[in-house]
């Protein structure tokens, strides 16, 4: 089978890759489309801050999966679109093992995963909008830790920083649950991609730094960068929450003293959980809204490492490796 292996040398298409074979208790799904994530980014940008990935190379990564339910002989089974859930059991010290970083990932024809991991979405839905389940797994899990949810409603003031896909997913779900402009906050590049018209469409306030609002309720910050912290905490007003899921943010100084005075809530939260998942399908196979406008690119598996080049060089906001999503 077609699969890009990463290794020290980059990321390379293999074209007589072995199809995995599952075992008991384990499916083989043919991958349609995997989403492209910004560790992934990262990782083709050999950041050192990703350096622990090596050691599990050589690697097919790629957690962001949409496909199929296969047979041992490859063919589809039939049946609709399933999404595959990438945090899977947890490891001999506890930790979890994911998809894609811990195991054989998606930017390949197939992948096996535990059939826990596998659900089903729901007949209607495009193979664009189920890749999109994970990051928006990461949003519903991060806003339900942010402890702020029994406060979502339409007095509830709430911004989101960064309109990466986490970032504008966040900000749907809480104009879903309620929440009155919301507004996102992102640069003038964002502007130029379309995400300023894409967010409008959301129902959204998309702003500039300049023209974000304070004595916010809720900040999230997916935006990584210090300056994007301290702003953000800024911006809050009296018992507020500040939700970071982002990385890259680096050291940032606050001023503790001030934030215990006011009231004000640090969160921090990464990937998602179990629990997380029955909301996110709710949310996509309930059609709350269409995340399929987020993605504004798709590359075949051989073009992979041209799409992360286009997302270095600010050309696009969110890729799709398309692997057979006619199929």
């Amino acid at each position: 089978m077609r699969a890009v292996l990463v290794d020290d040398s980059g990321f390379d298409l293999v074209t007589d890759f072995p199809r995995p074979v599952p075992s008991d208790g384990e499916v083989l799904v043919k991958v349609l489309a995997c989403g492209t994530c910004g560790s992934d980014l990262h990782v083709f940008e050999k950041d050192p801050n990703y350096a622990w990935v090596r050691t599990g190379f050589p690697l097919v990564m790629g957690h962001e999966i949409v496909g199929r339910r296969a047979g041992g002989d490859g063919a589809s089974r039939g049946g609709g679109l399933v999404v595959v859930r990438p945090r899977v059991d947890a490891g001999e010290d506890g930790s979890p093992v994911r998809i894609g970083w811990d195991r054989q990932g998606g930017f390949a024809e197939y992948v096996v995963v535990p059939e826990e991991s596998v659900l089903d979405i729901a007949d209607g839905i495009s193979v664009t909008s189920a890749a999109l389940a994970e990051p928006l797994a990461v949003a519903v899990a991060a806003l339900r830790r942010s402890g702020a949810a029994d406060r979502f409603g339409p007095q509830f003031r709430a911004q989101v920083v960064g309109m990466g896909a986490v970032g504008a997913l966040a900000a749907c779900v809480l104009a879903a649950e309620g929440c009155a402009g919301v507004e996102i906050v992102g640069t003038e590049r964002d502007r130029s991609l379309g995400s300023f018209e894409m967010l409008e469409g959301f129902g959204l306030e998309p702003v500039l730094p300049g023209d974000a609002s304070d004595s916010r309720d809720l900040v999230v910050n997916a935006a990584g960068s210090a300056a994007a912290v301290r702003d953000g905490v800024g911006r809050l007003g009296r018992y507020g929450v500040f939700l970071n899921i982002a990385l890259g943010v680096g050291d940032v100084s606050l001023n503790f003293d001030a934030l215990t005075r006011r009231d004000i809530t640090l969160v921090n939260s990464y990937g998602s959980e179990a629990v997380d998942w029955t909301q996110t399908l709710s949310y996509i196979n309930g059609k709350s809204f269409d995340p399929a406008g987020i993605v504004s690119h798709a590359v075949p598996l051989e073009d992979l490492s041209r799409g992360f080049s286009m997302l270095q060089a600010g050309r696009a906001r969110k890729i799709l490796v398309d692997i057979d999503m006619e199929g």
